[in-house]
């Protein structure tokens, strides 16, 4: 069904399973609770569509249409978003965990503590995305946009950010442990009291970046432009400089 023949609003939810939608048009669709577990929505328009608790697990959203569309609490386990254009989506407690976001517009998306444990965000676009308090554990976010990202209090254990844009971003009380920012653009970014603990910054830009209080022990920091930084009270134990 082509975006030209647009579907009903009031789908009956319980029969979407495995669905075949390709290009459809579901354009502010009322999908509460929807059953939508590996259907394919490739190229569909779901623009200011509802999809609140729905379960989209395993499902192909690639190149979809998904600005402005509601998914607050929806699992996404497993689906398939490349590409797609999530813009200004509210994405707050839904589930994402190994899913797959490669170049995704996530731009102002609000993701509010969201799972995207073992997500591939690999050059997902999040500037300014309210991610505060989201579990992404061993999430790859290289060579991602992170701009002015929220992401206080965020659970980044064992995350790849190598190359990625963390520019003015607000790391504040994260943990990032273990993470790998290699290469990564943290100039002017909010590390306050953040964990870094053996964390591999190597070559890393933390130009004028607030590192009050964070811990750094065992963290590689060779190569890392620390210029203007704010370390004060900084954890440092084993820290590897040079």
């Amino acid at each position: 069904m082509s975006r030209d023949e647009a579907l009903p609003v009031d789908l009956d939810c319980d029969s979407l399973e495995n669905a075949q939608l390709k290009n459809a048009d579901l354009e502010e669709a009322d999908l509460y609770r929807a059953n939508l577990k590996n259907a394919n929505l490739q190229g569909a328009c779901l623009k200011n569509a509802n999809l609140e608790e729905a379960d989209i697990t395993g499902a192909k959203l690639l190149k979809s249409d998904m600005e402005n569309t509601n998914l607050l609490g929806a699992d996404l386990t497993n689906s398939d978003f490349t590409d797609a254009d999530l813009h200004n989506a509210n994405l707050e407690n839904a589930i994402l965990r190994r899913a797959e976001l490669p170049g995704t517009n996530l731009r102002e998306a609000n993701s509010l503590n969201a799972d995207f444990s073992y997500a591939n965000l690999h050059g997902a676009d999040l500037t300014r995305a309210d991610m505060k308090q989201i579990e992404a554990r061993r999430a790859n976010f290289a060579f991602a946009n992170l701009k002015n990202t929220n992401l206080e209090s965020a659970n980044l254990e064992d995350v790849n950010l190598s190359y990625a844009n963390c520019k003015n971003a607000n790391f504040k009380e994260a943990n990032l442990t273990n993470a790998e920012p290699v290469g990564a653009d943290l100039s002017f970014a909010n590390l306050k009291q953040a964990n870094l603990t053996h964390a591999n910054l190597k070559n890393a830009d933390l130009s004028n970046a607030n590192l009050e209080g964070a811990n750094l022990e065992g963290a590689n920091l060779k190569g890392t432009n620390l210029d203007g930084a704010n370390l004060k009270d900084a954890r440092m134990i084993n820290t590897k400089i040079s």
